[in-house]
This record gives structure tokens, sequence and C-alpha cells, in this order.
């Protein structure tokens, strides 16, 4: 008799455990609707693009960078892509959430360099470095600027573009950047005194010849030169406007920390870019 009970009570506890565990999951595939229906209303409102500190660099670049396009919080991925589907899924889920606060890219697409301006909160030093070390084997050039202590447009051209900088040698006429040069008559060119290049390298570096006069043929040269590296994509190290790893505004952070989604299928099989129309593949 004691046998029946106790076989009686333990069936009735095993029912009871089933009902409630399948009660448990309707509720969470209930729960799990609930969260991903669309809400009657959204309890947001618009919001800058850019902070304050964010929209003086934006200016800036827009000026040093008038001949190119500055795109805003651009995901990574939009611009990189694995060299085999291997390995793509892996470096998209390392990637999925990383952007550059600004981009620079020529009127065809391609990405000349990035910048990154550091928020209230700092950037994390492994977000930085794993841009860095990215950048530099994509052949990407990459900044870190803060909006107190923004370099010269001559520098950051430089550092970008590798470019030339072509200005007069007279005293309080300084070169004037972010502007195209002005075209001269040569009627009038031959009684201007020209300066040497100065060859801005990817560092900063300044490299200045001793002065000469140089006659229309060189002065031609070198603003074809200058043309020419304007159009020139460079494989350019990582400019540390701001070295973040002697100041406070690093982040630091566990190896466990991932970036964390957007894109996934552009990025593992990219589309291939069509060519413009009429002409032959």
């Amino acid at each position: 008799m004691f046998d029946v009970f106790v076989l009686g009570l333990t069936a009735t506890a095993v029912s009871g455990l089933a009902a409630g565990a399948a009660c448990h999951h309707g509720w969470l595939a209930r729960a799990a609707r609930k969260k991903r229906r669309i809400p009657a209303q959204w309890h947001l409102q618009a919001r800058p693009l850019l902070l304050g500190s964010e929209q003086e660099v934006w200016h800036w670049l827009q000026r040093a960078f008038f001949d190119h396009h500055v795109l805003v919080k651009i995901p990574v991925i939009r611009f990189v892509s694995p060299r085999n589907e291997a390995e793509g899924q892996r470096s998209f889920e390392l990637l999925k959430s990383v952007y550059c606060t600004f981009t620079v890219c020529a009127a065809d697409g391609t990405v000349i360099g990035c910048l990154d301006v550091p928020g209230p909160q700092g950037l994390r030093a492994s977000n930085r470095d794993l841009k860095r070390k990215l950048f530099d084997e994509c052949g990407i050039a990459y900044a870190v600027v803060r909006d107190s202590n923004l370099p010269t447009l001559e520098d950051v051209r430089a550092a970008f573009l590798g470019e030339i900088d072509l200005s007069d040698d007279e005293e309080g006429a300084p070169a004037v950047l972010g502007q195209p040069p002005l075209a001269m008559p040569e009627s009038e060119a031959d009684d201007v005194a020209t300066v040497p290049d100065t060859m801005r390298a990817a560092d900063g570096a300044t490299l200045v010849a001793d002065a000469q006069h140089v006659d229309m043929t060189a002065m031609a040269a070198a603003r074809s030169s200058l043309q020419a590296k304007l159009e020139r994509n460079r494989k350019i190290r990582f400019t540390n406007f701001d070295p973040l790893s002697t100041g406070s505004g690093i982040v630091h952070d566990d190896g466990e920390h991932h970036f964390a989604v957007q894109w996934e299928d552009s990025f593992i099989n990219p589309e291939e870019p069509q060519a413009p129309k009429g002409t032959k593949t």
C-alpha cells in the first residue's frame, strides 16, 4: 500500500514538473515574440549625428580634403572584405560593430583613410590597436585626433595622400591649404620667383631642398607630380597625431572583449562593383 502511494506521488510530481516546464517554455516563447514585435509607438527622438567636438573635426576634415568625400561613422565591414570565405565569419564576428568616426574616400568610393575622435569616455585601446593593424594591412591610413589639438591641414593631407606641397617663398604669404592650385598665365610666371617642392612623408616629416629658381618646365612637372600623388592611394602606417598610449584617453579592457551586427552577407560575400555603363568588361 505504501509503495502504491509513493508511486502515485512520484507520478504526480513528475507530471507537475513537466507541466511547469511546458508552461515556462511557452512563456519564454511569448516573451521572445513580444520582444521582436514592432511597437505601436517608438519612444525615441532624433539626435545629432555628431557631438560638438566631432562637428569641429568634421569641418576641419572637409577643408583638408576638399577634393574627397568625408563620410561619417561608416562600419569597417563596409569597406574591407575577407581574402577567403573560411575566415569570413570569424572576421565578421570581430568587426561587426567596429566603425570609425570619419572615413575619407575618393570620388570612386575608394577609401583613403580613417580618423577617430575619442568620445567623453575615451577610445578603447583594443579598438584602436585592432584598427591600426587592420588598416595597415589593407593600405588604409588611420589617425586619432582631438578637436583641441588638430594637426595642420598640410600634415593630415600628407599623412593620407603623401602629397607634395608647392607654396610661395615670400614672407607673409603662407601656403594656402585645402584649396586647389590657381592657374597662372605664362606671361606672368617668368617674373615670379618659385621655390622647390616640399615633400611630406607619411609620418609628417619634412624634407626641404635648398631654395632655387626653376623654369616653367620644372614647375609644370612638379604640378603634374602633385596631381598624380593626389590620385594615388599609398600604403600608410598608423599616424599618431594623438599619442593615446601615454594619455588618459585609453579605456583598457580584458582579452574577452568582443566588438559586437550588421550586413553579414555583404561582408562575407561582397558583390562585385558594377562597371560604368558603356564600358566593356
